[in-house]
């Protein structure tokens, strides 16, 4: 936990240039924190901590060209608001919208099931202004949608995790609120049923904004799906209703539900215990990953459940752990990284009795060489969210 007395709220960008540059005179090493929402890779106790939360202004904002220029502490919700008077919306998921920043969500490269049809930050961030360790100021990409000039920086921030720069403004795009939102639920498929039901829908190339899966080990393997089609009235009943022939012709039980309900749901099922793992790997891979690591995870665990994407090949399992969770931990990890993919302990209850905490990261990807240069560029001593990330970065 940190001292209060190392924390730092600079008001500006002036003012947050000026720290920098007089903790990089002192040698000290730093760490960021927006809504203190994302857990993973907790600074050290001796860091001075930087805090966003002043720096919460909404800078620009052009409906016309559907962008805006956010300070790094605005928070989703309060951005939410301002978007939705303009008919638009941001479309990020976390959460806690009322808690998460605009800044630690793109040092975190926080996403949620909508990044099926409107891809990650890293798809709609189109500027960012940072302070680089040095406490000098600098800007990449810019504030049209077409932009090119420095857009790469602007990316490889995205999942960063602060040990790059401190965040402190963004552009972004935003879109248009859809006129109607419609989901149903297709319930109690198995792990080989719910791909067979995302791959009948891209044969009907049906363009759903999210598909959720949720399970439990209730009846081992069993899902029940979420699917939303959003747009114009037209265009969504006639999806929802391909879908329902779809599911009718396999014989699946249906079940017409509230959208917002759906993101409630992943919501609730992501905040199910105090371990949370996220996986990663190859969509063909679904019902394997399932049976071979997700199911053998989850029967170690306390009241587990699991919320996944299948389309994108994301699982999510929380639960509260077993003597029998960090071993099979081992196990899932090992089996999702022999399918190319990674396994992420984003959460994890504070070690007893000696035992030590889990590694959150895994083996570093084979980008890490390239991620090592980039940081040795961003922050040659080393000083910035020192060993939070992958392979100690």
């Amino acid at each position: 936990m940190f001292d209060s007395t190392n924390l730092l709220e600079p008001a500006s960008l002036t003012e947050a240039a000026a720290l920098m540059q007089e903790h990089r005179s002192a040698g000290t090493h730093l760490a960021f924190i927006g809504g203190g929402t994302h857990t993973i890779g907790q600074p050290a106790s001796g860091d001075v901590l930087f805090s966003t939360r002043k720096l919460n202004r909404i800078i620009e904002y052009a409906p016309e060209d559907q962008t805006v220029t956010v300070e790094a502490g605005v928070t989703v919700a309060q951005l939410t608001e301002v978007l939705a008077s303009c008919g638009q919306r941001l479309v990020l998921d976390v959460a806690d919208p009322h808690r998460s920043t605009i800044g630690g969500a793109i040092a975190s490269n926080a996403f949620g099931p909508r990044r099926l049809r409107f891809g990650s930050l890293k798809d709609l961030i189109l500027g960012i202004s940072l302070v680089r360790a040095d406490g000098i100021e600098a800007r990449a990409g810019g504030k049209v949608v077409k932009n090119v000039a420095g857009f790469d920086i602007s990316k490889f921030v995205v999942g960063s995790h602060g040990t790059l720069a401190l965040i402190t403004s963004a552009t972004l795009r935003v879109h248009p609120l859809p006129d109607v939102s419609e989901a149903i639920r297709v319930t109690q498929l198995s792990a080989g049923q719910v791909w067979d039901l995302v791959m009948a829908m891209r044969e009907q190339q049906l363009e759903p904004t999210t598909i959720i899966a949720v399970g439990t080990t209730d009846g081992p393997g069993d899902y029940d799906v979420d699917v939303v089609f959003e747009g114009v009235r037209s265009g969504a009943d006639a999806q929802a209703n391909c879908l329902r022939n779809i599911a009718e012709r396999r014989g699946w039980s249906m079940e017409e539900l509230p959208s917002d309900r759906v993101l409630a749901a992943d919501a609730e099922a992501l905040s199910a215990g105090p371990l949370r793992v996220h996986c990663t790997t190859s969509p063909c891979e679904f019902a394997q990953s399932n049976e071979r690591a997700i199911r053998p995870l989850m029967h170690t665990l306390t009241s587990p459940v699991v919320s996944t994407y299948p389309a994108l090949g994301i699982f999510t399992v929380a639960g509260t752990p077993t003597p029998a969770t960090t071993a099979e931990l081992a196990n899932c990890r090992k089996q999702i990284e022999l399918r190319g993919g990674s396994l992420i302990v984003e959460a994890q209850p504070a070690p007893h009795d000696g035992a030590p905490m889990i590694e959150p990261w895994g083996t570093p990807p084979p980008s890490f060489q390239l991620m090592r240069e980039i940081k040795a560029r961003f922050d040659p001593n080393g000083r910035l969210a020192s060993g939070r990330f992958v392979g100690g970065l």
